[in-house]
């Protein structure tokens, strides 16, 4: 593993704990959805969920380990912050309805 700078840590701090919270919550909101209604099995929620969070935290992962080497990539990997966050709460919502 690379070597941080310390501005970085604090970041790469918060994308591991918004990671493990959105498993955490979607692990219970998932059950809680199953516990609701034992025959309805939702297929569009779990693939929400995985690409949300693969854009959200991949993308803040990879912007602090590779920042100095990506150039103009990262005007490409930044913006998908956003869309993963929003297919996140998509997969969410999608279990409650």
């Amino acid at each position: 593993m690379p070597i941080l700078p310390a501005s970085a840590g604090l970041a790469w701090k918060a994308g591991a704990l918004l990671t493990s919270s959105g498993i955490m919550a979607g692990a219970f909101v998932g059950l809680l959805a199953i516990s609701q209604h034992p025959t309805y099995c939702k297929r569009l929620s779990v693939p929400l969920i995985i690409a949300g969070t693969t854009l959200f935290s991949g993308s803040i992962f990879a912007l602090l380990l590779f920042k100095d080497r990506m150039g103009s990539f990262a005007r490409i990997v930044g913006p998908t912050t956003p869309v993963g966050g929003l297919l996140m709460i998509g997969g969410y919502l999608s279990l409650l309805f």
